[in-house]
């Protein structure tokens, strides 16, 4: 009885967001050190981005420099080390840097208050429902990711599924689209990506290229945020804030950043867009 008293006690405090909000510091914004999540190949992401950062950079008139580590683990160590001082965070990845490294968000994309995962099996595929796969073979993203792991996983659980101990094997992929890879070379007969690639796929198959099919989706969750080193002051971490949210489809140029990174603009965001995977975490230990 204690014992549940205590959980519940932590768990009211940890979602009422009860703990005293964070100081920002007094450092100055001298240079834009950027790193980007790796959820797809280099070339990709860097089509996608640097736009956006060349924009930043001139927004704010300061010089960037950006960096597409090889791993999920190498880009929290990035931030850790104080090596990057702005980053591109999953949600599970964002609520770490923020409970260890003071990181403090920034923006989100209109997107990403509504993000899911899917799962997919190719196209030939007789399976119905994810029982149907038991004793298969599962790839999930990275360890560290939302939509790749953490989510579908959660939605595994709460089917009664522990992939474990359902599949005959698990293999967690470098990336999204090293996911969708390991599905197409029939290396693996399910596999756990984010809604974009899965729409992706769905598209693909509607032309007459696709080759996969969605088996299931877990529910809408936050995900991808901005976030910044706490230790810069508030009138910097503000104007970092606004040049995201400055950007407009009223200008073509702005639009066309937008629409590569499937955003239609960008709003403020606050540890309390990430209550519901804290709450995974807390219950999970794995916070």
């Amino acid at each position: 009885m204690k014992y549940l008293l205590l959980v519940f006690l932590l768990s009211v405090c940890l979602f009422s967001q009860c703990s005293p909000p964070k100081k920002s510091g007094s450092k100055e914004l001298k240079v834009l050190k950027i790193s980007l999540l790796p959820t797809d190949n280099a070339d990709n992401m860097k089509r996608r981005y640097l736009p956006l950062i060349n924009y930043l950079s001139k927004k704010l008139n300061i010089p960037h420099t950006v960096t597409i580590p090889g791993s999920y683990e190498e880009h929290l160590a990035l931030f850790k080390d104080k090596k990057i001082n702005l980053a591109l965070f999953g949600g599970y990845t964002f609520v770490k840097a923020s409970n260890d490294f003071n990181a403090r968000p920034l923006v989100i994309r209109d997107i990403d208050l509504e993000y899911s995962s899917f799962f997919l099996v190719r196209r030939e595929s007789k399976a119905r429902s994810i029982r149907d796969l038991k004793g298969g073979k599962l790839a999930f993203g990275p360890k560290l990711s939302t939509s790749g792991h953490l989510m579908p996983r959660q939605f595994l659980m709460k089917k009664r599924i522990r992939p474990e101990g359902f599949f005959s094997e698990i293999r967690y992929s470098a990336s999204h689209d090293q996911s969708l890879k390991l599905l197409s070379e029939r290396k693996v007969e399910l596999v756990a990506v984010d809604f974009i690639r899965a729409q992706q796929a769905i598209l693909g198959f509607r032309k007459g290229r696709g080759f996969a099919r969605v088996l299931a989706q877990t529910k809408h969750y936050t995900d991808y945020v901005w976030a910044i080193q706490g230790e810069y002051s508030e009138e910097w971490i503000t104007r970092v804030r606004d040049a995201f949210m400055d950007l407009s489809q009223e200008d073509p140029a702005e639009a066309r950043i937008l629409k590569d990174l499937n955003a239609k603009y960008y709003l403020p965001a606050g540890e309390s867009d990430f209550s519901a995977i804290r709450e995974i975490l807390f219950f999970t230990g794995k916070n």
